[in-house]
């Protein structure tokens, strides 16, 4: 079970890790998109944090970055050189909306708050089978969470079903805006 002692790092290293397990992906391919992310957002003038590379070699490069990135989200061995707080908004940018929400939510529940994505707005696509799909996937996933909590259940249930609603919810919310969004386009809002 995790326990909400757990460190802002440690939560995110926690969570990258899955991630990279989920979806079988090295150190570096989670660091190239930090690091593309960490530029798009213009963070690299703003924070002062620069991945400069000092070799051309492309696969060096990456490798450099990954260990530099790594290295910052290293909290259980070492209590030097971690994450600069001014590069959390990057390491968030540079990975999937579902992690980082999942991480947030974690950071945030100490607090007793919880993060949401932001609406699409009235530029948003219309409603889709994929759309669709996934949200009657969404919600089977909750159901079956929070059906496991009805008898006895393991010390992390809890954690889950709270994770299947929030995604489920989540995915409701886009739908809905994607379904207002082209009522508004279709009546000439």
């Amino acid at each position: 079970m995790r326990s909400l002692s757990q460190t802002t790092i440690g939560i995110l290293r926690e969570e990258i890790a899955e991630y990279r397990r989920a979806n079988r992906l090295s150190r570096e391919s989670v660091a190239a998109g930090v690091v593309e992310a960490h530029e798009a957002l213009g963070a690299d003038a703003s924070t002062g944090i620069r991945f400069e590379p000092k070799t051309l070699d492309a696969f060096e490069r990456t490798k450099v970055n990954a260990d530099r990135i790594f290295r910052w989200l290293d909290d259980s061995t070492k209590d030097a050189n971690l994450l600069p707080a001014n590069f959390l908004v990057s390491l968030l940018a540079g990975l999937p909306e579902e992690v980082r929400r999942r991480a947030l939510d974690r950071i945030l529940l100490p607090l007793g708050f919880a993060a949401r994505a932001l609406g699409e707005g009235r530029g948003a696509a219309p409603v889709s089978a994929g759309g669709v799909a996934a949200l009657i996937r969404e919600q089977s996933e909750a159901a079956a969470a929070v059906t496991g909590l009805l008898g006895e259940h393991g010390p992390g249930a809890l954690a889950e079903a709270r994770r299947e609603v929030a995604e489920a919810v989540d995915m409701g919310q886009r739908v809905l805006e994607r379904i207002e969004a082209q009522m508004a386009a279709e009546s000439g809002a």
